[in-house]
């Protein structure tokens, strides 16, 4: 059983690593669930791709238009 459970550990630590290092945070924190939640609905692997990727966007988006607000420095 162990040997099992390293050839799946394995491949999760290296992508892990892969996400951190691409600085795909939204991906390295959704794409566990994402699988399960596109697998239960019967997507593909485009859509897990697709779904992912815009999560991804939408939080950068966020986290910019929230930057420039930060950096306006209007007044409180």
């Amino acid at each position: 059983m162990r040997s099992h459970e390293t050839t799946v550990q394995r491949p999760t630590v290296l992508l892990d690593h892969y996400l951190k290092k691409l600085r795909l945070p939204t991906f390295l924190r959704e794409y566990k669930t994402m699988a399960f939640v596109c697998a239960n609905e019967g997507q593909d692997s485009v859509g897990f791709l697709s779904r992912l990727c815009e999560r991804e966007l939408l939080e950068r988006e966020q986290h910019a238009a929230e930057r420039r607000i930060r950096d306006a420095r209007f007044p409180v």
